[in-house]
């Protein structure tokens, strides 16, 4: 007789589970491998927010108000420069991160 209830679909969903716990511990792990060898990088995602991570934020704020300003034409030299030296870090630290993923090499 049917009972309506399929005990499979339980053992499943709890593998499925602990899988996506595995993985998302391997990401944390791989994330902290990265933070060490490219300390700073702005392409490295932050959780939570700690003093660090907060200078990071700070620096992506500013190159997004920089942006607008560029965009509408209303940008000081001063901004300009502050704004093209934030997306120079930006391109270094994306090349670096590509050097150790092994997706760039010179």
């Amino acid at each position: 007789m049917w009972s309506g209830i399929d005990k499979t679909v339980g053992t499943s969903a709890a593998a499925r589970i602990r899988s996506e716990e595995k993985e998302k511990a391997e990401n944390k792990r791989e994330i902290a491998r990265m933070k060490e060898k490219l300390p700073g990088n702005v392409w490295i995602p932050s959780e939570g927010f700690s003093q660090a991570d907060s200078e990071e934020q700070k620096r992506l704020l500013m190159t997004l108000t920089l942006e607008s300003k560029v965009m509408s034409d209303s940008i000081t030299n001063e901004d300009k420069r502050k704004y093209y030296s934030y997306q120079l870090k930006a391109s270094k630290d994306k090349v670096d991160i590509n050097k150790i993923s092994g997706l760039y090499t010179i």
